[in-house]
């Protein structure tokens, strides 16, 4: 039976994630996505097993382990939620977030728990008909509560061509500040993701700049490697050329010398 992921391994994974949120969110890879992915889940999962104590598994086992976690952190927001409207907007029956939750959260987005809803598309919309007729009758009348206030009656009759009218009350409440509010309990609290911790925040995107600046300086590196074996190229060239001038000009000596025998002898 493998051993259990330590803390130090969970810490290192969660790091790693999130200076690589591509990776974590499985989007915006590229055309060659694959080779991308399995070369940075090797990398992580030689970081991982270099531990020594905890769990030792191959990239694509790291790579299920962290789409399980992130799995089962979502359904337990989602669950927060679900108890939070339950309750009419009052205390959740689960207990905080846990500060692994709360990281999670941070790398892969609130919109991958809770969705877009500053993008929703209302399921049914209606058009006000251009042959209704609607005509409105005000009437007063007492409220039945104790502190005598008063509520507008509005009567509508509304005639579509000719078919039967129908008859719609729509009351509109004077006095609004004396009456309870009803809270809009439609959305949770936006302090899931507030909750994490800054210094946690501030250190991982610290070590993402510094890895970004390193890939910049490995790239520069290989520039400069690619460069210089382009002049060695070159240099080489040159220096066969004058070997082939030297043998050329050898051999014209010798033909020289050769027919300069042959002279006497005739």
């Amino acid at each position: 039976m493998a051993n259990r992921v330590s803390n130090d391994q969970l810490e290192d994974l969660l790091e790693f994630l999130g200076q690589h949120p591509t990776l974590a969110k499985g989007v915006g890879l590229g055309a060659r996505s694959k080779e991308t992915v399995d070369k940075l889940w090797n990398v992580l999962a030689t970081k991982l097993n270099a531990h020594g104590s905890g769990s030792s598994k191959s990239g694509e086992r790291w790579k299920k382990y962290w789409t399980d976690l992130k799995h089962k952190s979502k359904c337990r927001l989602a669950k927060r939620r679900q108890d939070y409207l339950a309750t009419g907007g009052g205390p959740s029956s689960q207990d905080d977030l846990s500060e692994t939750d709360k990281k999670i959260l941070s790398i892969i987005g609130k919109q991958a728990v809770f969705g877009d809803s500053e993008h929703r598309v209302p399921i049914f919309t209606t058009e006000p008909d251009t042959d209704t007729e609607i005509v409105i009758f005000p009437d007063t009348v007492k409220s039945p509560s104790t502190s005598g206030q008063t509520c507008t009656i509005y009567t509508s009759e509304i005639a579509v061509s000719d078919s039967t009218p129908v008859n719609i009350t729509n009351t509109q409440t004077q006095h609004m500040a004396e009456l309870p509010q009803t809270e809009n309990v439609s959305e949770p609290p936006q302090t899931d993701q507030s909750k994490v911790d800054p210094e946690w925040v501030m250190k991982l995107e610290e070590k993402r700049v510094e890895s970004e600046k390193k890939l910049a300086d490995a790239a520069m590196v290989m520039a400069e490697a690619s460069r210089m074996q382009a002049e060695v190229a070159r240099t080489q060239a040159h220096i066969t050329s004058t070997l082939i001038e030297l043998v050329q000009r050898q051999s014209e000596d010798i033909r020289a010398l050769l027919e300069a025998r042959r002279l006497p002898e005739l």
